[in-house]
């Protein structure tokens, strides 16, 4: 099953749709520095941002599951994690 989704992480329009989603979330970030087009456009916004956020969950939940038995999670001393 890794193998499935190893070869997911590693095709190449997999990875151009991440750095296009990793482009649409600078874009987005900008965009809402302009207030008043923040304000006008807030629904559009908030629902590209739902998209980018649930389009990184995706992406990690690939590569973790690509990673197999032998990923490891250690939590450290100052709360964040460390994933190898």
């Amino acid at each position: 099953m890794s193998n499935q989704f190893s070869k997911i992480s590693e095709n190449r329009l997999f990875k151009r749709f991440i750095i296009f989603t990793i482009l649409l979330a600078a874009v987005v970030v900008g965009v809402q520095t302009y207030k008043e087009f923040a304000q006008k456009y807030s629904s559009l916004l908030s629902i590209l941002d739902g998209f980018i956020l649930l389009v990184f969950i995706i992406e990690a939940g690939i590569k973790i599951l690509a990673k197999g038995k032998s990923l490891k999670i250690i939590l450290k001393t100052d709360g964040m994690y460390l994933i190898s």
